[in-house]
């Protein structure tokens, strides 16, 4: 399980202080979903093929708008009492725009179901290389992954690791007479 490779126990980020002076920032793995159901069933499995301490949030309430249901506080104590959290994307992306989080924080970052924007966000131009993010639909994981890079996270990176999930690899529908 590649959640065992990047272990969220062990895992520090050295960060550099306006006094030259380095602090640890804890990194822990954030599994990202659009279905509470998803939360639920992947929390299972973390639980069940390690010994991570797992939190599932299912504080994504639409009539919060842009309100987190914690405290910074209490967040805190939630982020550092556990290695793996699983959210809707929704919670995420409050929890960077509340400044609660950073790219600093991030040992491993799973987005599922990945496939659902992908083909319908990116338009590939001739002579386009790649290097820009979606623009023709601005989605809740293609805002995350902005504000990250807002925040500090960069391609080709050995720090920050972001993982898409997908449930197929498949564009079409293909029938069993292939």
């Amino acid at each position: 399980m590649l959640v065992k490779y990047f272990s969220p126990k062990s895992s520090v980020l050295p960060i550099g202080g306006d006094s030259g002076h380095f602090s640890a920032a804890p990194r822990k793995v954030f599994f990202l979903t659009k279905m509470v159901n998803s939360i639920r069933l992947y929390a299972s499995v973390f639980r069940a093929h390690t010994d991570f301490r797992v939190l599932e949030h299912h504080e994504a309430d639409p009539e919060l708008g842009n309100a987190l249901p914690w405290t910074y506080e209490e967040w805190q104590n939630n982020f550092l009492a556990n290695d793996i959290h699983l959210m809707l994307d929704l919670t995420f992306e409050r929890l960077l725009q509340k400044g609660y989080l950073g790219a600093e924080n991030i040992q491993l970052l799973i987005l599922d179901d990945v496939h659902k924007i992908i083909f319908e966000a990116y338009q590939v131009d001739e002579g386009d290389a790649g290097d820009s993010l979606p623009n023709q639909k601005d989605e809740c994981y293609t805002r995350i992954m902005r504000s990250l890079r807002a925040k500090g996270l960069q391609r080709n990176s050995t720090k920050y690791r972001v993982l898409g999930l997908s449930a197929s690899i498949l564009i079409e529908n293909v029938s069993s007479k292939v």
